[in-house]
């Protein structure tokens, strides 16, 4: 009967469901639910063109193609995507330490679907890691290579790349990057190496041109030094230098005390990034968390089933207190990270894969929920590479949004294309709650992302016959009352939710939705043949709770509120009854949990009644 299903389910869920409101907060369960249902939960009836996957959100579907760049092996252990040829379009260069050799992808087409293979530099044993920049100052994007005898950079000369040795010393380079170091207006480097010594060292241009250049210490304290990148990360308006270990501590920073690079004072980020042995393969600098600051993301395994993206929030933002973050800790075989905002919703996700033999060779995303880096939505956009090293974020097809780049050791590069629909819908279940009562519904409101560009917009109906709920009414985007929509009571409501974008990849997201109602008398309609018991106040309860006990015909009955023992606290009904509604409110009851039962007859009905103090 519908008056002891309602009661069931009242029962199941007191902390959920208000006899007054009902309100969904995810939809990750998925459409295919029509209902009729006592509470939404995190079902729906239907969408299209809207991501429900995570928990707490709804938003506009972006969908991602798969694009070769090339399959012949070897692919590339680190890639930079810039435009080297200067015709406005994104290539894409990458080290391939297998073949000693440096390649270049032109993007021929401009939209990424035609590339032709060059390359420009071969015989730089072991060349691992890469940047551009404008070494030389000439307007143009050369590259800095690390290779096992020592960096070097490649001047771009237009029709080819003219090989510039940086240093003599014999050295291991494994990473390396290129930045205004000590504060002149040109690009330094600085590079490290895990392997012969140890070393994180700084090279000076000194003469901004890249002919000459002085090297530098920046440590030598720290084993198995493994990747390394510059950035402010004491907001002091130089740049230090941040870096991984595959050995404890797995970050460390390094503050350029002098603002020139001549002087250096090493700090702790973190001793351990998830388990003892995850060595940290990749470290990035952003405000992950939106407040101003330079945040730290990393990625690792222990070359065993094992592996973790992080960030470490800079909490003081002066580098001085860390605090540890996951993203995903369950991602195998994890060893590169790259940040960016590829939803276009103003906050910062991020990127990674997964391979070796013992990964999951996969390409992630993880959308940041909310831009607090607190919530993170993961998408998986390959899991059929082979081995997948780097992962970068550009416009590769010129469209606007950002596009996501990847790179696999052993089988070549592919990009993918993200898209944003433009227009979505999502149809909720349609609404019964507890109580066997015709209902005025009065008020919808929400929570909610609009970002400028962007529409978000409700409809809703409500019907006596689930099978026959009516049609929409006018879209409307104020919350706020809806008894306009709505004129006579009902049983049944239903929500629709509509998405536009003028500005993809920006999206509404919608966090929560709160429907309001009263229960009101028949005037028209049929009221239920059983009886029944509904809570009319919220449940739990501040104090007062308010009860609304039907009976379809006259007839003795006898209400009881019992406590968690069985001892019976009050009786506020007792006898013969009217046929009708009657609404009871009860006082003074201490907080706890108590059982509701109405007996009347052969009919038993309970609900369970939650006080708060």
């Amino acid at each position: 009967m519908k008056g002891s299903i309602c009661l069931l389910v009242l029962m199941l869920l007191p902390a959920v469901l208000q006899a007054d409101s009902s309100s969904q907060d995810f939809w990750n369960g998925g459409p295919g639910t029509p209902g009729p249902l006592s509470y939404w939960g995190n079902a729906f009836d239907s969408c299209g063109s809207i991501e429900w996957s995570h928990p707490y959100i709804i938003e506009l579907l972006i969908s991602y193609t798969l694009h070769l760049i090339h399959t012949g092996g070897p692919g590339c252990w680190e890639m930079v995507v810039v435009d080297t040829d200067g015709d406005g379009d994104l290539d894409v260069v990458g080290a391939q330490p297998a073949w000693d050799r440096i390649s270049h992808w032109e993007n021929l087409d401009g939209q990424g679907m035609s590339w032709t293979r060059t390359i420009i530099a071969d015989s730089l044993e072991q060349a691992m890691s890469l940047d551009s920049k404008d070494m030389d100052m000439d307007g143009d994007s050369d590259l800095v290579i690390a290779t096992y005898d020592g960096p070097v950079w490649l001047e771009n000369a237009g029709s080819n790349w003219i090989v510039h040795t940086i240093s003599t010393i014999t050295w291991k380079a494994e990473t390396i990057r290129s930045s205004d170091l000590d504060g002149d207006g040109d690009c330094d480097i600085v590079a490290a190496d895990g392997i012969a010594g140890d070393y994180v060292r700084l090279w000076e241009n000194l003469d901004g041109s890249g002919a000459v250049w002085e090297m530098r210490v920046v440590s030598d304290q720290y084993d198995d030094v493994f990747s390394v990148r510059s950035a402010d990360i004491d907001g002091d308006g130089d740049m230090d230098v941040i870096a991984s270990s595959e050995v404890a501590p797995k970050l460390v920073w390094f503050e350029n005390t002098d603002g020139q690079g001549h002087s250096w004072e090493d700090h702790v980020i973190c001793q351990q990034i998830g388990s003892t042995y995850l060595m940290v393969y990749c470290v990035e600098a952003c405000d992950m968390d939106g407040d101003g600051d330079l945040d730290a993301v990393a990625a690792g395994n222990d070359q065993m089933p094992e592996g973790s993206v992080v960030w470490v929030e800079n909490a003081d933002g002066f580098g001085s207190s860390w605090q540890l973050h996951s993203v995903d800790n369950s991602l195998i075989g994890a060893n590169s990270v790259a940040v960016a905002d590829l939803d276009g919703d103003g906050d910062q996700d991020v990127m990674a894969t997964a391979g070796e033999q013992w990964g999951e060779d996969w390409v992630m995303w993880y959308e940041n929920i909310g831009g607090q880096a607190s919530a993170w939505n993961g998408h998986v956009l390959d899991s059929t590479t082979w081995d997948a090293q780097d992962v970068a974020a550009a416009d590769i097809d010129d469209d606007g949004d950002l596009d996501v780049v990847s790179s696999d050791a052993n089988a070549g590069m592919r990009w993918y294309e993200f898209s944003r629909a433009t227009s979505g819908w999502l149809e909720s279940s349609i609404l019964d709650p507890p109580g066997g009562s015709q209902l005025q519904w009065t008020d919808l409101s929400w929570e909610a992302t609009v970002p400028p560009g962007t529409i978000l917009t409700f409809q809703v109906r409500a019907s006596n016959d689930p099978a026959d709920m009516g049609d929409w009414s006018p879209a409307f985007a104020v919350p706020g009352g809806i008894t306009q929509y709505l004129p006579e009571p009902a049983w049944y409501f239903q929500y629709r939710v509509n998405m536009m974008t003028g500005v993809p990849p920006g999206s509404p997201v919608l966090d929560e939705l709160l429907v309001q109602y009263d229960p009101v008398g028949i005037e028209g309609g049929p009221e239920p043949t059983e009886p029944c018991l509904t809570v009319l106040s919220g449940n739990p309860s501040s104090g007062v709770v308010t009860l609304d006990v039907y009976l379809p015909e006259a007839g003795s009955a006898i209400l009881g509120i019992y406590d968690l023992s069985g001892r019976l606290v009050s009786k506020p009904l007792e006898g013969s009854q009217e046929t009708g509604h009657q609404q009871l409110t009860l006082t003074g009851l201490p907080a706890g949990c108590y059982h509701a039962v109405l007996d009347c007859g052969t009919e038993r009905i309970q609900a369970r009644l939650v006080v708060l103090r």
